[in-house]
């Protein structure tokens, strides 16, 4: 808090500051202005630089692991895709097998 402190007040970000609706607001309107003119973070490319990058990456693994390795899911859906296309025909047919 205290790093967007100094810098709210170093840019002078600060609601009496504020002159015109044109002027921004917050240091987010800033980079969504700098994004729309075609500026990119240079951070965003895929190195890990603190725990939440790590953290996302060991998330996206475990997903990965949880269904590329878990032999069940695939049989489940194509069981459930084959009684769902039952359904559907039974529907437009009119007809139910009990």
């Amino acid at each position: 808090m205290s790093s967007y402190d100094k810098l709210v007040k170093t840019a002078e970000f600060t609601p009496k500051n504020v002159k015109n609706a044109v002027d921004f607001d917050s240091f987010a309107e800033v980079a969504k202005w700098l994004e729309k003119r075609g500026r990119q973070n240079r951070y965003y490319d895929g190195v890990t630089r603190d725990v939440i990058d790590e953290t996302l990456k060991n998330i996206e693994s475990y997903n990965q692991r949880l269904y590329i390795n878990e032999g069940g899911i695939g049989d489940e859906i194509t069981q459930r895709l084959k009684q769902l296309e039952g359904a559907n025909k039974m529907e437009e047919t009119g007809f139910y097998d009990l």
